[in-house]
């Protein structure tokens, strides 16, 4: 199983950043893995959204969290997510990988704006 992983570097506004810890992971069906990126934002409501792309297809939502969190139908039993503003570390948790799990995955900060 190779599994390739490019998270998105996304500036949302001024003093908002976000960044990779690494650009690719290798893994085996059955592991479990953690991708990570680290983030800074002046806004009190944020919110890290993870997506995953596979080839000529449209980049697929995987789940969001921060203020609150949401999850689509197929990651809600091996994706996990967790987001710290005071660390400034998120991470996307998957456990026991799968084939199908090898994608392009992004990581993006989005904040409210009210």
């Amino acid at each position: 199983v190779r599994w390739v992983f490019n998270l998105l570097f996304t500036a949302i506004s001024a003093g908002d950043e976000i960044q990779q810890k690494e650009s690719s992971l290798l893994k085996e069906e059955g592991q479990s893995v953690s991708l990570e990126c680290t983030f800074s934002t002046t806004s009190t409501g944020y919110w890290i959204h993870w997506y995953r792309q596979y080839p000529g297809t449209a980049p697929q939502f995987i789940l969001f969290s921060g203020s609150n969190s949401y999850s689509a139908e197929f990651a809600k039993e091996r994706f996990s997510s967790n987001a710290d503003k005071a660390s400034g570390e998120a991470s996307l948790s998957i456990s026991r990988v799968q084939l199908e799990d090898s994608a392009v995955y992004y990581c993006f900060c989005g904040v409210a704006t009210w």
